[in-house]
């Protein structure tokens, strides 16, 4: 098997567990999927926590986010109290698959997986066609040419999705004409460019799943109908193109009855800071229905969608209601409150990460003020989760939540809430599909698939060294043909860190 003889695609179903995908496939008929669950290999895998930005780069990495630095789309520093920042490519510490590939002068197409922004914290662009994701700061293709060429395709994502709060199907056209848009560059790619390895997140199904929790419940299934056919006809053509299609997911679905307000208790017991300033643009009468989320106008907000996190860069912006005055106040003039970071001795910056930053003297008073609620299953310290050299910048603690139980990090009057909500679990989805893959009751239970498995196995497939340090290993009993090279290591860390530095060394004189 050649090195450069394999064509794979790796197709990302944001937030599908085995669970969700199997509620999908009972109620249409999605041949795409369905050939690849009932002729190829199948797994289930844990993905602690069940977060985007760290889950979907411990599966293009292979390796836990201890080793790849990234825990959330925010960043925290610990210099005279904590800083916050957005995380970007340049904090991804560990190469991902396609920046393997590069050095074997590999050719790879990125498409909508986190964190390729800016797009020059990248190593090995000569061989990189990258479509930005949801989450990017503005929408941009490499190379430059290519973003000329299909321009019209760059269509803002969906993220306003209080606008049309009381008009679900709204939301659910918005998501459809986003994707039906968006996937003719998809093809357009798929079928024109030449590559070994094509990348595509689809976080379509996460957005619908997040907004209307019946979806995840097996109800309402039809809303989400256009976007599974969409999703479902692309991967019938990747597999007509490739010899190898893998689905995966970063994390699965939960519904959810109760909230648990994380920053509202830590607030209780005097662990945050805050500081507020008046809304001005409010004050004169501007229109700001953009930024209802973040006022007192609203005490619904949504925490764990998309939005929070893209629409505010820099720091989240809390709303607490002091008391009945403040509360009437805030209708007026519209008092933002944020978290005083540096002078907080506690705080959860995203509901997902499932994780508090705390002052270290701090540890043991927020473990055992969690330790006593029973909405939370377990409190787990970093190192008992993370391991490698980055695990400094992982939340201190993190909360296991009970199955029906979510977090938020809004500040509120109450501690706790009712609401139905759709939420992130574990429980995430592996498949493998192609000529030389096993069924799933050939393989039988032999094997159990990791969320670091995805890399070694096909740089294995692909005839290519696997990292000396991964924290996964080569699923070699899926396949029907011995793979090469799966007892020859590499030291893909060592080389990634040193063509970083002559990326930049050569920026500079640029």
């Amino acid at each position: 098997m050649g090195c450069s003889a394999k064509r794979v695609c790796i197709v990302g179903l944001d937030g599908v567990g085995l669970n969700n995908i199997l509620n999908f496939l009972n109620a249409a008929a999605l041949n795409g999927v369905s050939s690849i669950i009932n002729k190829g290999y199948v797994s289930s895998f844990i993905s602690l926590p069940p977060y985007t930005p760290s889950a979907w780069t411990s599966i293009f990495t292979g390796v836990n986010p201890g080793k790849h630095g990234v825990y959330c789309f925010f960043k925290v520093s610990r210099s005279d109290g904590f800083k916050v920042s957005l995380t970007s490519s340049y904090d991804v510490m560990y190469p991902r698959i396609f920046e393997m590939l590069n050095m074997y002068n590999l050719r790879s197409v990125v498409i909508n997986a986190p964190l390729l922004y800016p797009v020059h914290g990248l190593v090995g662009l000569e061989n990189l066609v990258v479509v930005s994701d949801w989450a990017s700061p503005k929408q941009f293709i490499h190379p430059k040419q290519y973003e000329e060429k299909y321009r019209e395709y760059l269509i803002e994502p969906p993220h306003e999705w209080w606008i049309v709060r009381n008009n679900v199907k709204s939301y659910v056209r918005f998501v459809e004409v986003f994707l039906g848009k968006r996937i003719d560059l998809y093809y357009d790619l798929l079928e024109g460019e030449e590559f070994n390895l094509f990348i595509v997140v689809f976080s379509e199904l996460d957005w619908l799943m997040h907004r209307i929790p019946d979806i995840v419940a097996g109800r309402q299934l039809n809303l989400a109908y256009k976007v599974l056919s969409l999703i479902d006809r692309f991967i019938r053509r990747a597999r007509e193109i490739c010899d190898l299609v893998v689905l995966v997911s970063d994390h699965g679905f939960k519904t959810s009855r109760i909230v648990l307000s994380v920053n509202s208790i830590l607030a209780s017991n005097d662990l945050i800071t805050f500081k507020s300033r008046f809304n001005i643009g409010k004050l004169l009468r501007l229109k700001v229905q953009n930024t209802a989320l973040f006022t007192n106008d609203d005490t619904r907000g949504f925490s764990s969608v998309p939005s929070i996190i893209f629409r505010n860069l820099f720091t989240l912006v809390k709303k607490i209601v002091m008391n009945h005055a403040s509360c009437r106040l805030g209708s007026i003039i519209s008092v933002l409150t944020n978290i005083d970071y540096p002078r907080s001795k506690a705080f959860m910056i995203e509901p997902d990460s499932w994780g508090i930053y705390v002052d270290g003297g701090y540890l043991d008073v927020v473990r055992r003020i969690f330790s006593n609620i029973r909405f939370v299953r377990g409190v787990l310290r970093k190192e008992e989760v993370f391991w490698g050299p980055y695990v400094e910048g992982a939340p201190d603690l993190i909360l296991i939540p009970q199955d029906y139980v979510s977090f938020d990090v809004l500040m509120r009057t109450e501690p706790m809430y009712l609401s139905c909500t759709g939420d992130h679990e574990p429980h995430a989805l592996v498949a493998f599909h192609g000529d030389d893959v096993l069924p799933t009751n050939s393989v039988g239970n032999k094997i159990r698939a990791s969320i670091y498995d995805l890399v070694p196995t096909i740089l294995a497939y692909m005839g290519l060294p696997i990292p000396g340090n991964t924290d996964g290993k080569p699923l070699i009993d899926v396949f029907t043909v011995e793979l090469p090279n799966t007892n020859k290591k590499a030291n893909y860390s060592q080389k990634f860190k040193l063509l970083r530095k002559l990326q930049k060394v050569v920026a500079k004189r640029l």
